[in-house]
């Protein structure tokens, strides 16, 4: 195990050791380039607000490739003093937006996946439900482009507020690059390509509803894909369920019963949600980033400044196979001797043995800690009580020092200066 500290020199504050403070820690396993890209990773988001402040902190450790990062080894950043000096400039603006940013920096951005277009409309597959994406909408929606502004999208949120008429949320008006804009569902529905009109209410009781908590193994290879793109595009919750959500019921019931879905107000009460609650534990993560990327292109606002992270996980054939189904005889069908989820991408309950053992891991660290904190503590106490012996001693012998320059002074002042009695007056030893 390492304790990591990186200290920066800073000035004007008095901290002893020549100025010399820590600004960040991190507990790990080992000195490994996991671990240092791990850190520093996090060092830069969080910490660090200029380009290459932590450049010299560590060796170069080569990335590892991930949906977000870019094709050579290095992790740029995007320009963030621009960025706020942009988006932080808004006429008659307080700091709370900026505030809201500080807290936000910190939320993660939801994955999601893009749908293989060429795939759902390949003779292949054949996709039951492909009239009514198109009679609904969606096709333009289901073809944008797959791209998120991190930044802009938390500034965005940092910088939100609603707009209410007769105690209803009619829109999101926020500020970026230095312009307001209006976010409402027809703007959405204009922007994606989709009809504000359809079923919003996804609490609705609709004939033959699939209970929610149902497998997501009782599904034909159809209702599997439609699921996924639920789960990782339409109403993007991770995707990583077992069993099927309230939700992602009255989705399927929607498209089995050709009952149109107004997707535009449903991300609109989703945006309002979150504004709603995005100071509270009941947003942990901001949802949509791809919806309002594309929104913040189609609204021109330089996006320039910030990274342009693009999704490159794809719902296709792939997906499907490691759903256990396998093309055959021009049909997909299921596996019935296989079961979901032999890797990471799959669908699957979280691994509960998994958890325990990461559970008992982080037990036997604390363990470790406090017994090293009580071995230091014992220790530190043994080192007090030598040193108030080692003070008592010291004491006692200043006590008898202080004794014996009273004598002395006293017999000096006699010799000195002889008491005188004829008078018949009190002699002052000590003097006037």
């Amino acid at each position: 195990m390492a304790l990591w500290e990186i200290f920066s020199y800073t000035s004007g504050c008095c901290y002893g050791a020549f100025n010399v403070i820590p600004i960040a820690f991190a507990i790990v396993e080992g000195e490994t380039g996991a671990a240092w890209n791990f850190f520093l990773t996090n060092l830069r988001e969080h910490v660090v607000l200029e380009d290459g402040e932590t450049e010299s902190m560590a060796p170069k450790i080569k990335r590892p490739r991930s949906g977000a990062s870019t094709s050579s080894g290095t992790n740029p950043q995007p320009n963030f003093n621009s960025l706020f000096a942009e988006c932080f400039n808004e006429p008659n603006n307080n700091d709370s937006q900026f505030h809201n940013f500080q807290f936000f920096k910190n939320f993660p951005i939801r994955k999601g996946r893009v749908v293989d277009y060429d795939f759902l409309t390949s003779p292949e597959f054949n996709f039951r439900y492909m009239q009514q994406l198109i009679d609904w909408k969606f096709t333009t929606f289901l073809q944008i482009k797959p791209r998120v502004f991190h930044t802009l999208v938390r500034i965005f949120y940092s910088n939100a507020r609603k707009v209410v008429r007769d105690g209803s949320v009619i829109a999101i008006k926020s500020y970026l690059m230095g312009k307001t804009f209006s976010i409402d569902a027809k703007t959405i529905a204009d922007h994606l390509g989709l009809e504000n009109i359809g079923l919003d209410d996804e609490t609705a009781i609709l004939p033959n509803l699939i209970p929610p908590g149902t497998s997501v193994f009782t599904l034909d290879a159809h209702d599997r894909f439609l699921h996924l793109m639920i789960t990782w595009f339409f109403r993007p919750s991770g995707g990583k369920f077992s069993t099927i959500r309230g939700v992602d019921a009255f989705w399927l019931q929607c498209f089995q019963n050709n009952a149109r879905i107004d997707l535009a107000q449903i991300i609109f009460v989703e945006l309002v949600y979150i504004l709603n609650n995005r100071m509270t534990s009941h947003v942990k993560s901001f949802t949509y980033a791809t919806v309002l990327s594309h929104i913040f292109i189609k609204e021109c606002i330089d996006c320039s400044l910030d990274l342009e992270c693009p999704l490159t996980h794809t719902i296709n054939a792939k997906s499907l196979r490691k759903s256990k189904f396998q093309f055959i005889n021009g049909e997909w069908v299921r596996d019935l001797n296989a079961q979901e989820g032999d890797d990471d991408d799959d669908v699957h309950a979280p691994p509960v043995a998994a958890q325990q053992v990461s559970v008992e891991l982080i037990q036997g660290l604390f363990q470790d800690l406090n017994a090293n904190i009580n071995s230091r503590f014992n220790s530190m106490e043994a080192r007090m009580s030598a040193f108030e012996s080692r003070f008592k001693l010291h004491e006692d012998q200043l006590n008898r020092v202080e004794m014996n320059l009273d004598a002395f002074h006293l017999e000096w002042r006699t010799q000195n200066f002889p008491p005188s009695d004829s008078t018949g007056d009190d002699v002052d030893v000590d003097g006037p």
